[in-house]
């Protein structure tokens, strides 16, 4: 079966077994050197957006949550909505890769901002150059790596890094309002 010999697995007889431990932890050490060289190209491109996004979210962490999820939720409802109108089939992959984007984003900056919310609790201050906040980019991604191998919680982890890295993306681009005080005509 191919798909099985995709994902590590080999047939030795009638039985499947599962990757060596080594080729797991290789996996692993190559998800986090990926997660920390995208945040460290992110941080590096665009240190204001993501020290807006940071301070969004370390101020306010079940707002972003909650904005990530309807962000999310909108996007992917967007595929199913495109794809049963006729013309609107022609965006179905502009949706996917909006949804696919907006979840890879959001969780380079929630790893950034959990990188660096664990500086701050080490005694380290708000980074200030590309240097100090390559580092937290580098632990965050560290961070959110080991935190997501938790077991049966490892997956949600996952979710709500993702979540409230979305809303504040959102947040830091559209600015989305949701009780706000504001009065609507």
């Amino acid at each position: 079966m191919v798909a099985e010999k995709d994902r590590g697995w080999v047939r030795h007889g009638t039985d499947i077994v599962r990757p060596s431990f080594t080729r797991g932890v290789l996996g692993w050490i190559g998800s986090v050197v990926t997660l920390a060289v995208s945040a460290v190209i992110f941080v590096a491109l665009f240190p204001n957006f993501l020290a807006d996004a940071r301070q969004a979210t370390l101020t306010r962490p079940f707002r972003m949550l909650w904005i990530g999820f309807l962000v999310l939720s909108a996007l992917t409802g967007s595929i199913l909505m495109f794809a049963l109108t006729g013309i609107g089939l022609l965006l179905v992959p502009l949706s996917i890769v909006l949804v696919l984007l907006a979840g890879f984003l959001g969780y380079i900056i929630a790893a950034y901002t959990l990188g660096v919310a664990a500086l701050s609790l080490a005694g380290r201050g708000t980074p200030e150059n590309f240097g100090e906040r390559a580092i937290a980019a580098v632990a965050g991604a560290v961070i959110a790596s080991v935190l997501v191998l938790a077991p049966f919680v490892g997956w949600w982890v996952t979710l709500a890094l993702v979540w409230a890295g979305a809303g504040a993306l959102a947040v830091r681009l559209i600015g989305p309002g949701f009780f706000t005080g504001r009065e609507t005509a």
